[in-house]
């Protein structure tokens, strides 16, 4: 019976099944091909299949075709000060593993939020407050930075 029950859970989710199994052949193949290839790589491949499958399901659960743009969701003060750490944190991972520094993966954490200002104001055409600025940077690149120092220096 429980069998019955995952199947039709996959069936019903076919879109995310669909974008995790090829995330997961993805994986088993580059390990093939590259027998020395890291196991984080393969982790942050299958975390990026799994979100890829996670958006695209939940669009079409909210009746949106892939290309519909969605509606700017309104999001509080709260729930952004507890994503944007997480989300610097991975940030930071992958570049500390790319380049085997903390130092440069906290500039290229500033870098990237200095990006999506840049991009959020003259490609998208938005109003943007200091206050919205100082926010993100301190809950997306100063606490992820000083998180991963302290990790760095206990291990």
């Amino acid at each position: 019976m429980d069998a019955l029950v995952t199947i039709a859970a996959l069936a019903y989710s076919w879109r995310f099944t669909i974008c995790c199994a090829l995330a997961a052949s993805l994986c088993v193949a580059l390990v093939g091909a590259f027998p020395s290839l890291h196991a984080v790589w393969l982790i942050y491949l299958a975390a990026t299949g799994a979100a890829v499958g996670i958006l695209w399901q939940g669009r079409h659960m909210n009746g949106m075709s892939s290309l519909d743009e969605a509606p700017e969701p309104a999001i509080s003060k709260p729930v952004a000060a507890l994503a944007l750490p997480f989300f610097g944190l991975i940030v930071v991972s992958i570049i500390a593993n790319l380049s085997d520094s903390l130092i440069a993966a906290a500039c290229g954490n500033f870098v990237l939020v200095i990006l999506y200002f840049a991009w959020a104001k003259l490609g998208k055409g938005r109003d943007i407050r200091i206050q919205d600025i100082l926010f993100v940077v301190f809950f997306m690149a100063v606490i992820p930075a000083l998180i991963a120092g302290t990790i760095a220096n206990n291990l």
